[in-house]
């Protein structure tokens, strides 16, 4: 029941971060620096496989069955789950698992990458949300981050920046989801993190209030 109402988030494990700066009369904007994961990635080469983004990553973890990985091994759930711009899903593995310790997956549509240290930008919310809303919500921790200085937005479509479905980059943002999906709307508990660089001309920047 506290998934379905959506009281049990701290119960599974999150990416470390420390916060470096929390921005004042916002909605909850913070700059924070997280420590290096490992990340199941969904890597779909068909349609179909794409739209089984979450029953292949849990498989490869063992949500429903036998793990489906090299060593038939249990893997902890962690939260959140994240999604991008892309419809790219990924799942954060337990911190004690590393490279040369996780089970390699055995579906070709999960791959395994480590995410080295990295700086976003990072708004929690609750409720209901969707990928135009994590956009915008993108948009504005964005702005905020230019508005302080010292830091770079790094963009996403670039490559797509000359074309009519993608006139202008936008921010590179990510979609955290704490819980199942048959929590109670009103219940849920969010994030979108936009991905940022320290400017290097500006290198005491995280270090200041």
């Amino acid at each position: 029941m506290g998934s379905v109402l959506g009281t049990d988030v701290g119960s599974y494990e999150q990416p470390a971060y420390d916060l470096v700066h929390a921005f004042p009369g916002t909605d909850g904007f913070e700059l924070r620096r997280y420590k290096p994961v490992m990340l199941a990635e969904h890597a779909p080469k068909t349609k179909e496989q794409e739209n089984n983004a979450f029953r292949d990553l849990a498989q490869f973890i063992g949500v429903f069955s036998t793990p489906n990985n090299a060593r038939q091994e249990p893997i902890a759930m962690t939260a959140p789950v994240l999604s991008d711009a892309r419809h790219k899903m990924a799942f954060v593995l337990p911190s004690a698992l590393t490279s040369e310790t996780a089970p390699a997956p055995n579906s070709a549509s999960v791959v395994l990458r480590e995410r080295p240290e990295m700086h976003y930008m990072a708004q929690r919310y609750s409720g209901s949300t969707t990928e135009a809303d994590a956009a915008a919500r993108a948009g504005a921790l964005a702005a905020a981050c230019r508005a302080r200085g010292g830091w770079r937005v790094v963009m996403d479509g670039e490559a797509d920046s000359r074309t009519a479905k993608h006139p202008d980059p936008a921010p590179k943002w990510l979609l955290g989801r704490f819980n199942p999906p048959y929590t109670l709307p009103w219940m849920r508990t969010n994030e979108v993190l936009v991905e940022v660089q320290q400017d290097a001309s500006c290198a005491a920047v995280e270090s200041a209030p």
